[in-house]
């Protein structure tokens, strides 16, 4: 693996439950700007800059007069605040001429919300290996890749302005901007990436902002919950909540690697938010930093 490729997988598996934004993420997550000036910038400058893979004001995208942004790298570049930017916005999800699919009817292994410390910002679904993944809706693949967080991944950005996630793939059966209809195959299920077993990571996502896919969809039934769609402040107050702080205890027999592996948080991250080293000794008792 190139030193840019780690460079890139460190950067998704960093913000794989997260979009960065700049009022709140600016000690947790590198934005790019800031990884060009890591301590690994020569390598992802050569790489960043000598790839096509971000565009601005791509026309051709879906969505592209709200976005102005085309990136086929990076799964969430985005740095909207949708807490300071949305009033209210209704959003058609289908019409006459376009329609709703679901990805692969199987029951909901794990919920949208808070779990294992952390936020689930998405829904998984219960896949075998190699069945079929399905397109929610009509649009063109922004991403198709390899991660070491989400392992194979697919994201499309849809006509309707909505971007969905499909993670922990075996394989792809897309490539980026390749333009896709409601019902097309993306991939197989898998359990590739960080996963404990078989399922379909699957999140829907407005301006790089997680919404709870259950809002939108009747998983029991495999239908939308309405054709359209209503946003607002209130549709993302749970961000408010996974913003917050959080701290563990140190106890006794603790150390940062058996802290990183209970929390399913980066040595380094703990670091970072401590600003300590990974050698720095822990004090029973004491509070540390996960989130």
């Amino acid at each position: 693996m190139s030193k840019a490729q780690e460079i890139e997988d460190n950067f998704d598996q960093e913000n794989q439950d997260t979009t960065f934004t700049d009022d709140y993420f600016n000690d947790e997550l590198l934005t790019t700007d800031e990884l060009i000036y890591d301590s690994n910038a020569v390598a992802f400058n050569e790489w960043f800059f000598s790839h096509s893979t971000v565009i601005y004001n791509f026309t051709k995208a879906p969505a592209n007069d709200l976005y102005q942004l085309w990136d086929t790298v990076f799964v969430h570049p985005y740095k909207f605040d949708i807490l300071k930017i949305l009033d209210s916005v209704n959003i058609k999800l289908v019409d006459d001429m376009s329609y709703y699919v679901h990805p692969v009817k199987n029951i909901i292994t794990s919920n949208f919300g808070l779990r294992h410390w952390r936020y689930h910002f998405g829904i998984d679904l219960k896949v075998k290996v190699g069945d079929s993944i399905l397109c929610a809706f009509d649009g063109m693949v922004r991403v198709s890749k390899r991660s070491k967080s989400y392992g194979n991944v697919i994201v499309v950005r849809h006509n309707n302005s909505l971007e969905t996630v499909y993670a922990h793939l075996s394989a792809s059966n897309v490539k980026t901007n390749q333009i896709v209809r409601a019902g097309d195959l993306l991939g197989y299920g898998g359990n590739t990436g960080r996963s404990t077993g078989p399922h379909l990571h699957f999140e829907i996502r407005y301006l790089g902002q997680p919404i709870n896919p259950a809002t939108v969809i009747d998983f029991a039934n495999y239908k939308l919950v309405s054709n359209e769609l209503k946003l607002n402040k209130g549709s993302f107050k749970y961000l408010i909540e996974a913003r917050r702080p959080r701290f563990y205890k140190v106890k006794k027999g603790d150390y940062l690697g058996k802290i990183s592996k209970k929390l399913r948080v980066p040595v380094k991250t703990l670091c970072r938010l401590n600003r300590i080293k990974s050698t720095t000794p822990l004090k029973v008792g004491k509070y540390i930093r996960y989130r």
